[in-house]
């Protein structure tokens, strides 16, 4: 609410107490509006500013109108009136400066070029954009009809007559609003709209030129225009930012699906897109297949951490022998693939050897040193008669073969396409073996050497499949722990074997050991040693006779952690051997290292004894640190009564093989303990 609106509210308030007093005291409150000293009651002013009663009289209470804007001369400026009627035969006035109030109006008429006309509805000027302020004087000291713009209102009425069907004064005492076109002065076009205000005893006359408005709506569609293009510029930026990031994030997704996350290097499935369709490899190529053996073993030792930065070290040294033309790609796991363009047999086994050699040095891996061993599966290939996928292909097979068979490397046959064929199909019946106890047992004594006796028997697993028929033990056990199904197999024998040693013992009331081979993946399988217990106290089987057979592989792993596995083992009263000693991995040092109870020499090196004096001397000397270091001696595959003969004088404690027995089923096995109590 405006201050007089607000200022009127107060004066129709007090009026209603018909206190003239306080009503005088808020008639001299509009000094700081107006500007200049008035005195209270119905006249304000001196001069030539006289109010008509008898008007003022005809209007309505609570009205506030407007009188004729008139020149004080008193006070030298030119005012407007504004009155209000509060009550029966009272009303108070107070005053507007008219030249702030022009200046005011003058200056939003020029900025929005509007043409503006305010006059009371006795056709005196209130205010008149039209004229200069200089003019002030001359205009709003006349009537509209008498004044010089008395022509210009008469043209102005019949034209309003002809646009709008009535009159400028019924315009006026009609009080409302119309619009319509007028040519005005110069014949300038102008958009115009009267409206009567009686309430306020004033009307009001606004337009503006087309010119005007024709200037409006082209700065308004400039504006527009401007607008949007900015818009676009903006959006165009915009958009081809987004295009860039989008370039950018498509190439970077495309390079990581082509390329390994951890190493870098190209994956072996991006490689065939590469190198069929887009760079096909032809003519010879020599391709390489290399995995660290026993990965798996770091991995659950250190952790997958120590396992990455392996991998990404491995990458970068295999990269470094690589050379020109040479691609390096990362296939699964520890594994990575080479190919480089035909080179003859003997530089092809030399360029192999350097990248093996490479692999194998010892690593710095965050604050552990690991020595590794590698396979190598190599393969020839002629890529303009066979297909890339093909060779791959091969040489899986050439690196599965170096596996199985603990060699550093294996070139492909065609030979070896047989045989994983045979693997795949007894892989494929391993599983359903097991679950139908397709597994049996036989047992192979062992005889003291200086009494003849049976001291134990070492249980061997045989597997006549239905499907495949009889499976040799070292292809089936080799599947099983390739595929991880040694655990479960392993926990079948054992518990086979026991159960049938018990009765055994039972029935022929002779008790001996019984040795049972326990692979590396069974120790380090986390209930390996409760499911033992399980079984040794289910069976009824005396746990002190039990003896483990664990090869020498276990050396490939950590000692620290194979030798708190072996000391639980002998906490709970169970014997371990080390089995097929020689032949892998161990050293002479490591029998001082780990808590050995006894080593098998391997066959291997049995055969020969009786015939050469270096396997003879080899032999002599590891049964002499076996008995300086306090471990027992088993000799296995003994054939010849002059094998037997040696090993007793080089004090080597039992012997097993066919000179004494092959593997017996159980009942075969009661035959040959009576027969042997016999005959000693």
């Amino acid at each position: 609410m405006h201050r007089w609106e607000a200022a009127f509210k107060l004066i129709q308030d007090k009026g209603r107490q018909e206190d003239k007093s306080e009503i005088e005291q808020i008639v001299a409150s509009f000094h700081d509006i107006v500007g200049y000293d008035r005195g209270p009651g119905p006249i304000f002013f001196n001069g030539e500013l006289i109010f008509e009663r008898d008007k003022l009289k005809t209007k309505k209470n609570n009205t506030l109108f407007a009188k004729n804007t008139f020149y004080y001369a008193d006070k030298q400026r030119w005012v407007t009136p504004f009155c209000y009627r509060y009550k029966e035969g009272d009303f108070g006035c107070f005053v507007v400066d008219f030249v702030k109030l022009s200046r005011s109006l003058d200056e939003i008429t020029s900025k929005r070029g509007m043409i503006h006309v305010i006059a009371t509805l006795d056709y005196w000027v209130m205010y008149n954009s039209l004229v200069t302020t200089n003019k002030n004087v001359q205009w709003y000291g006349e009537n509209l009809k008498s004044s010089a713009l008395n022509n210009l209102l008469q043209r102005h009425s019949r034209s309003v007559k002809e646009s709008i069907g009535i009159s400028l004064d019924e315009l006026f005492a009609s009080g409302g609003s119309h619009i319509y076109q007028q040519d005005v002065r110069t014949g300038e076009h102008m958009l115009v709209i009267m409206s009567g205000m009686p309430n306020y005893n004033i009307f009001l006359g606004s337009g503006y030129r087309y010119s005007d408005i024709w200037q409006h709506f082209l700065d308004y569609i400039y504006g527009m225009a401007l607008l949007i293009l900015a818009f676009n510029v903006v959006l165009f930026m915009l958009f081809r930012r987004y295009d860039n990031l989008n370039e950018k994030h498509n190439k970077e997704l495309e390079y990581r699906s082509m390329h390994d996350d951890l190493t870098g290097l190209l994956t072996r499935r991006a490689s065939e897109s590469i190198f069929i369709d887009e760079e096909p490899l032809l003519g010879s190529h020599i391709m390489v297949a290399l995995s660290i053996d026993q990965f798996h073993l770091i991995n659950e030792r250190y952790g997958h951490s120590v396992g990455d930065s392996l991998l990404r070290i491995a990458a970068r040294d295999l990269m470094a022998h690589c050379g020109s033309g040479c691609h390096l790609l990362r296939d699964n796991g520890p594994d990575f693939i080479l190919i480089s363009p035909g080179r003859d047999a003997e530089k092809s086994m030399n360029w192999i050897d350097a990248f093996t050699e490479a692999m194998e040095r010892p690593k710095q891996v965050e604050d552990v040193v690991l020595k590794l061993t590698v396979n190598a599966g190599i393969y020839t290939a002629d890529l303009s008669e066979i297909s890339y996928r093909e060779a791959l292909k091969r040489v899986d097979l050439a690196l599965w073969k170096a596996k199985t068979e603990h060699s550093r490397s294996y070139v492909y046959t065609e030979i070896t396409h047989q045989q994983v064929i045979q693997r795949s199909l007894i892989r494929e019946q391993l599983e359903y073996g097991i679950e139908n106890r397709e597994f049996y047992v036989v047992y192979q004594p062992q005889i003291d050497t200086q009494t003849g006796l049976i001291v134990g028997v070492e249980a061997l697993a045989r597997w006549n499949s239905p499907v495949l028929g009889n499976i040799p033990p070292n292809l089936f056990i080799d599947i099983a722990e390739e595929s991880g199904m040694i655990v479960d197999l392993g926990g079948l024998i054992t518990l086979t074997a026991l159960e049938q040693m018990v009765d055994v013992m039972a029935e022929t009331r002779e008790v001996f050991g019984l040795s049972i081979n326990f692979s590396l993946y069974q120790l380090l399988n986390t209930d390996v040693l409760r499911e033992l217990d399980s079984m040794v106290e289910t069976s009824g089987f005396p746990k002190q006779h039990l003896t483990l057979e664990i090869t020498e592989s276990i050396y490939a792993g950590d000692v620290e952690v194979i030798r708190n596995i072996l000391d639980e083992l002998h906490t709970r009263n169970h014997k371990i051997s080390l089995d097929d000693f020689g032949t892998g991995y161990s050293s002479l040092s490591m029998l001082s290292k780990l808590p050995v109870d006894e080593v098998k020499i391997d066959k291997l090196f049995i055969d020969g004894i009786h015939q050469s004096e270096a396997d003879n001397m080899l032999v002599k000397n590891i049964i002499a640190i076996a008995n300086t270091l306090d471990i027992k001696i088993v000799a296995e595959g003994v054939e010849f009564g002059g094998q037997a003969e040696i090993l007793r004088e080089d004090n080597c404690h039992i012997i097993q093989g066919y000179l004494y027995s092959k593997p017996l089923n159980t009942e075969e096995l009661k035959r040959f303990i009576n027969n042997n109590r016999k005959s000693t």
